[in-house]
């Protein structure tokens, strides 16, 4: 995460840090913010966000790729769930602009209102932080003045680094002194 995804940036990796923490140890705590994670494909943000996913289980949305699943008719997607993961999100299309007041909302808003196909409109407690993932150059407009995204520019460092793993036999044990330990005491 220090090196790939906040690029060494001591500032950035703290945020990071203390962001998911505060999600992890704060159930239904906003941020209040948003995480931009851009750079090249292949360099790892899609690893990483899986691993964030999976540390939230089923309250997080993963791989949200159209506004609607956050501001149209059918948003769903994002009741109850602690993170929500937009990963190269597309339609924005004219409404843009509104679609980008919309999303403010949601980050920063205590609730929203959630409307679930042939049941009725329902205000609910807005408790997700939203994190995009891109490798648009420009993936949003942010206004001069914004408080709320929190833009890393990820560092392609590792960018194809795959290990060899072709020799590697998992029955090829080491043996450990600890394992040493529980033998003598068996």
């Amino acid at each position: 995460m220090k090196d790939t995804i906040s690029a060494n940036d001591e500032r950035v990796y703290e945020y990071l840090l203390n962001s998911f923490a505060l999600i992890v140890q704060n159930v239904g705590k906003k941020t209040e913010t948003a995480i931009i994670l851009k750079g090249l494909q292949g360099i790892g943000k899609n690893v990483f966000i899986k691993v964030i996913y999976e540390i939230l289980a089923g309250y997080s949305s993963k791989n949200i790729t159209d506004i609607d699943d956050f501001v149209g008719k059918f948003n769903i997607a994002i009741e109850n769930k602690m993170l929500a993961i937009v990963n190269e999100m597309t339609n924005f299309g004219e409404s843009r602009m509104s679609n980008m007041e919309a999303l403010k909302s949601i980050i920063t808003e205590d609730s929203f209102v959630i409307n679930e196909k042939y049941i009725p409109k329902r205000e609910v407690q807005n408790i997700v932080n939203v994190m995009f993932v891109t490798n648009n150059i420009y993936p949003m407009k942010i206004e001069n003045s914004d408080r709320r995204y929190v833009v890393c520019q990820c560092n392609p460092v590792h960018r194809g680094d795959l290990k060899d793993i072709n020799q590697f036999n998992p029955r090829d044990i080491p043996m450990t002194e600890a394992k040493r330990e529980i033998i003598s005491a068996s």
